[in-house]
C-alpha cells in the first residue's frame, strides 16, 4: 500500500480506541492493533512481543493476518541483541532500518530471508517502562518515514492502554475466581467430615487458585524436623518424600517462613528430583503457619513453559495456606479427639480383659488385640524376657506379621541374630517410634517426654502409605519384663507420637497381667520348691552314711538352685574354722582351704548366721579361690546349717559365666534346705556313732563267735584224725586189714572236712579284702554241670542228684571258681535233704543263664532266708546234723557270684523244700 493511499490517519485511531475498549483479552488486543497498524504506515507485515524477564527475551504476542513473514507465529521468542531490541527495551528508543541487509542481527537477519528489506519498531511503555515492542516491516527499501514512526508510536500508546485494561480486566477475573475458590473451599469443607477429604479440597483449590497442574500437601514433624507428605495431586508417588528445611521450594518456604516460588524449577532445584523428572517447570510454596506453630507447607507446580508464578499468585497462595492451616490445626483436633475416645475405650476393654478373663494366655492375646485396634494398625506383639541374659520370646500376639517393602524391620523380629524393635526398646529402655517414610531421614525418634502430635492423620489414595512401628516397654515395679509392639498397617494410618502414651498404657495393663502371673508363679514355685525340700527331707533322714549324705545334699543343692557347683564345709570346734568336707563341681584345691568366721561368703554366713549372696565378690579370689589359673564364680551363695543353735556347717552354692546372680528366692529355698540338711547331718554323726560302738560290740562277739565256731569245727575233724591215728600207731599189730581201712577212711574223710573248712576260711579272707582274682575261660556250663552231677553220685545220697538243662549254655567263667560254687550249693542239698529228689536246672534267659539246685529238705523260714548268706550263719537245722559245717559256704557262693557280674537268690518255705539260685551273663 502506498502512501497517499492510506486512509486518514484521525478515523483510524478512532477505530483502534473504540475496538481496545471493547477487549478484555491481552491477545486479541495486541491482534486488534496489528490488523490495524498497515492502514497507517506501509507495512506488509507487523507483529507484538512482550518481555519475558525470567527468560531474557521476548514473546511474540500477535501478527498481521496473512503475514508474508514466513516462520513468525504467536508464541514464538525472540532472542534479545544487543543492537536492535535490547535498545528498545532497555532505553525505549524507536528502531528505524531502512535496509535490513546492512543489518547482522538475529532479527534483522531473519526479516532478510523472508524478502523484507525495512523495519520500523517502537516500544510498548506501560507505567512509565518498556513492556514489548510494536514492529512494522517493509518489502520496500527505507519504507519508513519519521512521520510514519510518530503513527506508530501513537498505535503503541494506545496498544499500551489496551493491554493495561486487559491486565487490569484479567486480574480482576482472576482475583473474581479465587475469591470464589476460597467460597468454594469453605463450602465443601462444611459440608466434608473433618479428617477425610478436607486435605484433599484444600490442596486441590490451592493449586487451582494459582493456575497450577499439580501440588502437595505437607505436613510438619516436629519430632524429627522434615515435612512429611500428607497429600499430593499427582496419579504416582514421584513427588512423595521428606523433605529437610531448605530442600525443594516446600523446604525453602518453610526456612524463609513466606511464599516462595521457583520460575527455572530444574535449574534451581537440579534435574534429578522427582519432580524435574516429572517435567516441573515452576513452583510455588508456602509454609502452612498458625498461632505462630509451623504446621506444614503446600506447593503448586506447572509443566507449562510460559507460566510464571506472580505477586498475584503468591498472595492468593497465602490466603489459601492460611486457610489450609487452619484446616489442618481442626482436623489434627478433631483426629486428637477421636484418638482418645478410641483410645480410652480400647484401654478400658483391655482393662475388663484384665479383670474378667481367667486365662492368662487369653487376658495377653485380648490386651494385644486393643492395642493395635487403638492405633488401627495391622500387627502387634509382646515379648517377653526372664533376666538380662536371656533371649526375648514372643508371649503373645495379634494380627499378621509380614516383613515391610519398606525396609522396616518386622515386629516380631525377636530373634538371636536381629535386633528388632522389642530388642531396641529393652536395651535402651525407652519408647521408640519407627517411621519407613524414607531411608534418609532419622527413622528411630525417641518419644519421651512425648511431643505434641505431628504428622498426617489420614493417608488415603492414590498416595502409597509406608509401614510404621511402635514399641513401648513393659515394666512393672521398676523392673523390665518386656516390649509391646505394634505395627501399622499399610496404606493406613501413619503411627504418630501422640499414639504413643495409648500404647503405653496398654503395656502397662500388660505389665500388670505379667506381674500378677509371674507373682503367681513364683508363688507357686516357691510352694513346689518347699514342697521338694520337705520330700528331699524325707530323702535325707533315711540316708545315715555321712559321706552318702553329703554327696545328696550337693545333688540336690544344685538342683534347687540351678547352679553348677556347691560345698559343704563343716564347723569344726577344735580349730574354730570351717573345712570343705564335700564338693561337685570344683578342683580338689578346695580341700586345703580354711575359712574363719568372716571370711568370704561362706565366713560371713556363719558369722552373721543368715545367708548371703554375693555377685562377683573379690574376697572370694583371696580367701577361697587361691588357684590363679581358673576363672571364679560370677555368683556366690551361703547359708548357715544350724541345729538347736550350734552351728553344724555352711552349704554354698556357685554359679560360673552366668549374667544372672543368685535371687532373693533362691536364698529363700536354699535357707529351708540347709536348715534340713543340718539336721540329716547331725543324725548321721549320731547314727556314725552309735553305729561305731555298736559295730565294735558286733565285732567282738562275731570274734568271739568266729573263734568258738572255729575251735568247734575244727576240733571234730582233728579229734578223729589224732584218735584213729593214735590207735594205727599203737594198736596196728593187732587190728585187723578191715579195721586199718574203716579207720584210715575216718582219717581221710575228717582231713577232706578239715580243708574244706580251711578253704572256706582262706576264700572267705581273699573275698572280703578282694584279693581273688578269677582267671576266665569260655566253657559250656552244661557240660560241667552234668560233669559234677556224676561226680557227686558216688557220695552218699547222690544217686538222687538229677539234671534238666538247656543245650548250648556258654558263660565266660573261672572253671575252677565256678565249679566251687556249684559243688557247694549240691553239698548243701545232700547235706539238708535225707530223701527226695535233687534236681540241677539250667536255663537261658535273654543274655543270662540262670543256674537252680531245688531240694525237698525241711524248707527255710523267712527270718532264715534274710539272714541265709550271711558269714557263720546255719540254718535252725544245722544242730542236728553230725557236721555242721562253717556257715560261710553260702558267704563265699554270693562273693564268688557277685564277683562274676552275676546274681544269687533262694526260694524256700518251711516244709516245702529249698531252691537255691544263681544268674551269669551268657557268652
Amino acid at each position: 500500500m502506498k502512501p497517499d493511499d492510506l486512509p486518514d490517519p484521525h478515523d483510524v485511531f478512532t477505530e483502534i480506541a473504540m475496538a481496545t475498549v471493547s477487549q478484555s483479552s491481552a491477545r486479541d488486543v495486541a491482534q486488534l492493533v496489528v490488523d490495524a497498524a498497515p492502514q497507517l504506515v506501509p507495512a506488509d507485515g507487523c507483529a507484538v512481543g512482550v518481555w519475558q524477564p525470567g527468560r531474557d527475551a521476548f514473546q511474540i504476542l500477535a501478527v498481521t493476518a496473512n503475514s508474508t513473514i514466513d516462520g513468525l507465529a504467536v508464541g514464538d521468542t525472540l532472542a534479545l541483541d544487543q543492537e536492535g531490541l535490547r535498545a528498545v527495551l532497555e532505553r525505549g528508543h524507536n528502531l528505524r532500518e531502512a535496509d535490513l541487509r546492512h543489518c547482522h542481527t538475529p532479527v534483522a537477519r531473519r526479516l532478510t530471508a523472508c524478502g523484507l528489506r525495512s523495519s520500523l519498531v517502537v516500544p510498548v511503555v506501560a507505567n512509565g517502562a518498556p513492556v514489548g515492542f510494536l514492529a512494522a516491516s517493509s518489502r520496500r527499501t527505507d519504507a519508513f518515514s519519521a512521520a510514519h514512526e510518530r503513527l506508530l508510536v501513537q498505535v503503541a500508546v494506545h496498544l499500551a492502554l489496551g493491554l493495561e485494561q486487559a491486565r487490569l480486566t484479567a486480574e480482576s477475573r482472576l482475583h473474581h475466581a479465587r475469591l470464589l475458590g476460597l467460597q468454594r473451599v469453605g463450602q465443601r469443607l462444611a459440608a466434608s467430615v473433618a479428617g477425610d477429604d478436607v486435605f484433599d479440597i484444600v490442596l486441590e483449590e490451592a493449586v487451582r487458585s494459582v493456575g497450577g497442574d499439580t501440588g502437595t500437601l505437607f505436613s510438619w514433624d516436629d519430632a524429627r524436623h522434615v515435612l512429611v507428605p500428607l497429600r499430593t495431586t499427582v496419579a504416582t508417588a514421584a513427588e512423595y518424600t521428606v523433605l529437610r528445611p531448605g530442600e525443594d521450594v516446600a523446604g525453602r518456604a518453610i526456612q524463609r517462613m513466606q511464599v516462595t516460588t521457583l520460575h527455572d524449577y530444574q535449574r534451581e532445584s537440579g534435574d534429578e528430583t522427582p519432580a524435574s523428572k516429572a517435567g516441573v517447570r515452576a513452583a510455588i510454596g508456602a509454609p502452612l503457619v498458625l498461632d505462630g506453630r509451623l504446621l506444614g507447607a503446600v506447593t503448586a507446580n506447572t509443566a507449562d513453559p510460559n507460566k510464571r508464578f506472580d505477586d498475584a499468585d503468591m498472595q492468593i497462595f497465602q490466603l489459601f495456606a492460611g486457610q489450609a492451616a487452619a484446616v489442618m490445626a481442626s482436623v489434627r483436633r478433631f483426629e486428637t479427639e477421636r484418638r482418645q475416645r478410641r483410645g480410652a475405650e480400647e484401654a478400658a476393654r483391655a482393662a475388663a480383659a484384665v479383670v474378667s478373663e481367667m486365662d492368662q494366655q487369653r487376658r495377653l492375646d485380648l490386651i494385644i488385640e486393643r492395642a493395635v485396634k487403638i492405633v488401627e494398625g495391622s500387627a502387634g506383639s509382646l515379648a517377653v524376657t526372664d533376666g538380662p541374659a536371656a533371649h526375648l520370646s514372643i508371649r503373645a500376639q495379634f494380627g499378621q506379621h509380614a516383613p515391610a517393602d519398606d525396609g522396616v524391620t518386622p515386629v516380631a523380629a525377636a530373634s538371636d541374630t536381629g535386633l528388632g524393635l522389642a530388642e531396641r526398646v529393652i536395651r535402651e529402655r525407652r519408647a521408640i517410634l519407627i517411621d519407613g517414610l524414607d531411608a534418609g531421614v532419622t527413622l528411630v525418634t525417641a518419644v519421651s517426654p512425648l511431643a505434641p502430635a505431628v504428622g498426617p492423620v489420614r493417608a488415603g489414595p492414590p498416595v502409597p502409605q509406608p509401614r510404621s512401628s511402635i514399641g513401648v516397654p513393659v515394666m512393672a515395679r521398676g523392673e523390665l519384663l518386656g516390649a509391646l509392639v505394634v505395627e501399622g498397617a499399610a496404606g493406613g494410618p501413619r503411627l504418630m507420637t501422640e499414639d504413643v502414651p495409648f500404647i503405653q498404657l496398654i503395656a502397662d495393663l500388660a505389665a500388670v497381667a505379667l506381674d500378677n502371673a509371674r507373682s503367681l508363679e513364683r508363688e507357686q514355685q516357691r510352694h513346689r520348691h518347699i514342697d521338694a525340700v520337705r520330700s528331699v527331707t524325707a530323702e535325707l533322714t533315711r540316708e545315715l552314711d555321712l559321706p552318702s549324705l553329703l554327696d545328696l545334699i550337693l545333688l540336690r543343692a544344685s538342683q534347687f538352685v540351678n547352679c553348677e557347683s556347691t560345698v559343704v564345709l563343716l564347723w569344726d570346734d577344735a580349730t574354730e574354722t570351717l573345712v570343705p568336707t564335700a564338693w561337685r563341681g570344683l578342683g580338689d584345691w578346695v580341700a586345703t582351704t580354711r575359712l574363719k568366721l568372716g571370711e568370704g561368703a561362706a565366713g560371713t554366713a556363719a558369722a552373721r548366721r543368715e545367708g548371703v549372696v554375693v555377685t562377683d565378690d573379690p574376697r572370694w579370689q583371696a580367701d577361697i579361690h587361691p588357684v590363679p589359673d581358673e576363672a571364679g564364680p560370677t555368683s556366690v551363695m551361703a547359708v548357715p546349717m544350724i541345729y538347736q543353735d550350734r552351728m553344724i556347717g555352711v552349704l554354698t552354692a556357685n554359679r560360673f559365666g552366668s549374667d544372672e546372680p543368685f535371687s532373693r528366692r533362691d536364698l529363700e529355698v536354699l535357707d529351708v534346705f540347709a536348715t534340713q540338711a543340718g539336721i540329716a547331718i547331725e543324725n548321721a554323726r549320731l547314727f556314725e556313732q552309735a553305729t561305731t560302738a555298736e559295730a565294735l560290740r558286733e565285732l567282738a562277739q562275731l570274734k568271739a563267735e568266729l573263734l568258738n565256731t572255729v575251735s568247734h569245727e575244727l576240733r571234730t575233724p582233728l579229734s578223729l584224725i589224732h584218735g584213729y591215728s593214735e590207735l594205727l600207731v599203737h594198736r596196728a599189730a593187732r587190728l585187723s586189714a578191715a579195721e586199718v581201712a574203716q579207720m584210715s577212711g575216718e582219717i581221710h574223710a575228717s582231713s577232706k572236712t578239715l580243708a574244706r573248712l580251711v578253704d572256706d576260711l582262706l576264700d572267705f579272707s581273699h573275698l572280703e579284702h578282694g584279693r581273688l582274682n578269677l582267671r576266665r575261660q569260655r566253657l559250656d556250663l552244661g557240660e560241667m554241670l552234668e560233669s559234677m552231677v556224676r561226680s557227686f553220685g558216688s557220695q552218699p545220697g547222690g544217686e538222687r542228684l538229677a539234671v534238666d538243662l538247656d543245650a548250648g549254655l556258654l558263660v565266660d567263667a573261672d572253671p575252677e571258681r565256678l565249679h566251687q560254687v556249684v559243688g557247694n550249693l549240691l553239698s548243701n542239698a545232700l547235706t539238708y535233704t535225707s530223701d527226695g529228689e535233687i534236681v540241677v536246672r539250667a536255663r537261658r534267659d535273654a543274655d543270662r543263664i540262670r543256674v537252680e539246685v531245688e531240694d525237698h529238705g525241711p524248707g527255710l523260714s523267712s527270718e532264715e532266708v534274710g539272714r541265709i548268706w550271711e558269714s557263720f550263719y546255719r540254718g535252725s537245722q544245722a544242730a542236728y546234723l553230725p557236721n555242721r559245717g562253717s556257715g560261710l559256704g553260702l558267704t563265699v557262693v554270693k562273693q564268688l557270684v557277685e564277683l562274676h557280674d552275676g546274681k544269687v537268690g533262694v526260694r524256700s518255705a518251711p516244709g516245702q523244700g529249698a531252691s537255691f539260685w544263681f544268674t551269669l551273663p551268657a557268652a
